[in-house]
């Protein structure tokens, strides 16, 4: 994918009179294929749709323009949308803009065919090829295409649905004019559920295609779209990545003896996206995961089934690319490392449409395992590596489960190792109205390097800042603020978190936050407790994984400030916190609030164990409060949490987002001075135990002593209600061993109704040997 870093969607009849009300959210886009070089009417479905005014798209700026038809509704928007010729191939998000801010993102397709809607009828429809046909699934319902063929003809078959972010798993099955079934497809490896392939008819006639979902589920919401026509049946190409500026040919596991050469130009910037392929200029396109890389690229040469007949890199960095052929198939590269030098080693299949579960082996320069490993939680296997002597290096690539085929290809890239930062935004969409803010919270994972690390945003329009806009040294979490200026452009932007740190030396750090915006609704179960993301939630189109939604609106009519940053929650007790609103002139309507983050919870449902009530800001009182609660399963930790305040404008509601840390904590944390206790055998070990209460807990402590054999102590001691602490004595047996000893305490106290109990670190005590006298 191609892309401009600034990305501003044309808003035509504006009107940004109010901003940040309800959110809208997208349940549908219909139809969900969009013509290049076509003028497209789609229709977005869902809720809080009312007052739309523009779309959102991660398509390039110059390719994509969206202009409303008519006054949306409550339910449904409806827009022209124009996309350009030179518009790429593939799957991109889409967002819609209403006066209440930026929608959940939607996944849409982008295709060169003619765009068919099939009616919701049970006739066949007859189709003339290449085509493209769209359609809702319906649960228990088949839909039925006809086409004529001619003998020898090859046709690729493709279904789009799973990949649009709904829980659709298609099947297509063709049956010849006997009924007899020629070709069928249910799973395409690499496209999750859906489905791409080709079949050669051996004769001449009509056949029906069938496209229904294989449980014969279905739903409204569930658009899929159907291709045919003579694109390229592949879904990955070896290589997967190649340097821009430089010439390639591309071969396809699935396509024995194609080749396609490629080339990007030598600005291009290193960027993963979808590449266009077709068979023959004229013919129709498919697109594969694909990437522009920094690195070059080592093509695996058979036989390499061992370290002693490994593929050779001329050098290490670079991207080494193959395919598991058969199952058992062994893959090995060789290259020459230094005395300590360091890599990063990456490898990618799922993420390149492939079927293998990665299992990485490496030796060292006498042939020896030193290293292996394969994917962690779901995600693609990586390690760092520290060749400890010069040498020639191999790295061995398995499956996991011994399998192989076509499907199986992979990419290692195998970087300089070192001092590395990698960020990630808790955030994929920003409504930040004039004159205000609105909190980026960054996440930070730092590899041998904790120094500070600065911040750019590329993309935001000029008057959009970010304070602060470095992250301090040896923060992992980090929040700042984008501002907008009271004279920044309204509109529809796409902008990216750059981070860069310099090293001693020179040498610059660099790295782009990662976004993971929710695709369609992570379901729950009844105690609250999300299920595991689908695969098409969780591997998402390379337009929507690096880069921020962001729509400047028109400021609100009120503010609302947090003075404190950091709140303190006793467990089993409450904690107040102030809250400051401010107001325009003539605004009246009350402020209301509600938090959410870690592990608070609404009230009523009974099942998070923090939740907080609110007094509502009001003209006349505009200073105002929280209290937070907590329930017996409450956990001691510390993290973000978002307030949101509302306010109805005009009968619409309005947003502002703020954030600060909740640390829930005990009443009491206990310490011993001196730290580590001594005595001879048969003397008394004296020390004190300090009850350290917070300020609102003044109630008893009581501690359980051991058991521990040599020494001789009351089962219990209370640190009194109001008293700071108690002093112990503990007598020594005469015959104990010298050394170090551990007595084990666990401390108690009832705060309020619940009882706080809980193990405390062991008390070191040191047994010495008696004087010389």
């Amino acid at each position: 994918m191609r892309w401009t870093l600034l990305n501003v969607t044309m808003l035509l009849t504006l009107n940004w009179s109010n901003a940040l009300f309800a959110q809208a959210f997208v349940e549908q886009v219909s139809p969900p294929v969009l013509q290049r070089g076509a003028t497209n009417r789609i229709e977005i479905l869902g809720s809080d749709t009312a007052d739309a005014i523009g779309l959102w798209s991660s398509l390039p700026a110059n390719v994509f323009r969206a202009r409303p038809v008519a006054a949306s509704g409550s339910k449904m928007a409806t827009f022209d949308v124009e996309l350009t010729a030179q518009a790429p191939l593939g799957l991109y998000g889409l967002r819609l803009a209403t006066r209440s801010g930026l929608s959940n993102v939607h996944l849409f397709l982008v295709d060169e065919l003619p765009v068919t809607r099939k009616l919701d009828t049970p006739e066949v429809l007859p189709v003339k090829l290449p085509a493209c046909i769209t359609a809702v699934c319906r649960s228990a319902t088949i839909d039925r295409y006809s086409i004529a063929v001619e003998k020898g003809q090859r046709v690729a078959f493709e279904v789009v649905g799973n990949r649009l972010g709904k829980d659709y798993d298609p099947l297509v099955r063709v049956r010849s004019a006997t009924d007899r079934v020629v070709a069928e497809c249910d799973n395409s490896i690499g496209l999750f559920f859906d489905c791409r392939f080709a079949h050669t008819f051996a004769e001449a006639g009509t056949y029906t295609v069938e496209v229904r979902d294989s449980r014969y589920e279905g739903n409204l919401t569930w658009h899929y779209v159907l291709r045919m026509g003579d694109f390229p049946e592949a879904r990955l190409s070896i290589p997967s990545a190649v340097v821009a500026g430089e010439q390639a040919a591309l071969t396809f596991p699935q396509i024995a003896g194609w080749q396609l050469p490629v080339a990007f130009p030598r600005e291009q910037a290193a960027e993963n996206l979808f590449h266009e392929i077709r068979r023959a200029p004229n013919s129709v396109a498919t697109w594969i995961p694909f990437a522009v890389s920094d690195l070059p690229s080592v093509i695996e040469v058979e036989p390499n089934d061992t370290i002693e007949t490994a593929t050779t890199a001329l050098k290490v960095p670079a991207s080494f690319h193959g395919v598991l052929g058969k199952p058992r198939d062994v893959d090995s590269f060789a290259f020459e490392l230094a005395k300590d030098q360091k890599l990063n080693i990456q490898a990618l299949s799922r993420t390149i449409g492939s079927a293998a579960d990665l299992e990485l082996v490496m030796f060292d320069a006498d042939g020896r395992e030193v290293r292996r490993i394969d994917d962690a939680e779901l995600d693609e296997a990586s390690f760092a590596f520290n060749a400890g002597k010069p040498g020639v290096y191999r790295l061995q690539v398995h499956e996991m489960s011994r399998d192989g085929g076509p499907e199986f290809a992979y990419r290692l890239e195998v970087r300089a190792g070192g001092p590395r930062i990698q960020l990630q935004a808790e955030t994929a969409d920003l409504t930040v109205p004039l004159g205000t803010y609105l909190p980026l919270p960054v996440k930070v994972t730092r590899t041998e390097f904790n120094g500070p690390i600065s911040l750019e945003l590329r993309g935001a329009p000029p008057g959009v800042t970010l304070e602060p806009n470095v992250i301090p040294a040896d923060a992992t979490e980090f929040v700042g603020r984008i501002n907008a200026a009271p004279t920044v452009t309204e509109g529809l932007f796409t902008l990216q978190v750059v981070g860069t740190a310099t090293l001693d030396g020179g040498t610059t750090l660099t790295s782009v936050a990662a976004t993971k915006p929710m695709i369609d609704r992570q379901i729950k179960n009844v105690d609250l407790i999300p299920y595991a993301l689908r695969e098409d939630q969780r591997h998402l189109p390379p337009s929507l994984t690096d880069r921020i939604a962001l729509m400047i609106a028109s400021p609100p009519p009120f503010d609302v400030e947090l003075p404190e940053p950091l709140i303190r929650l006793t467990r089993y007790q409450t904690a107040e916190f102030p809250i400051v609103t401010t107001r325009k002139v003539g605004f009246a309507s009350p402020i209301t609030f509600t938090v959410t983050g870690g592990q608070i919870g609404v009230e009523a449902e009974e099942r998070n164990q923090v939740y907080a009530r609110f007094t509502p800001a009001t003209a006349e009182q505009p200073t105002t409060s929280g209290t937070f609660f907590n329930r017996i399963l409450t956990q001691l930790n510390k993290h973000r949490v978002d307030l949101t305040a509302t306010a109805k404008v005009n009968g619409q509601r309005v947003n502002l987002l703020r954030t600060f840390r909740l640390e829930v904590q005990s009443a009491f944390a206990p310490t011993i001075e001196p730290a580590t206790p001594t005595a001879e055998p048969g003397g008394i070990v004296k020390f004190q135990l300090l009850a350290n209460r917070v300020t609102t807990f003044d109630g008893p402590v009581t501690f359980t002593l051991g058991p521990q054999s040599g020494f001789t102590f009351p089962e219990t001691v209370t640190i009194p209600k109001g008293a700071a602490a108690v002093d112990i004595e503990l007598k020594v047996d005469p015959k104990l061993n010298l050394g170090r000893h551990n007595l084990r305490l666990q401390v108690a106290g009832f705060v309020g109704k619940y009882e706080e109990s809980f193990n405390l670190p062991n008390v070191p005590i040191e047994i010495t040997k008696p004087a010389a006298k």
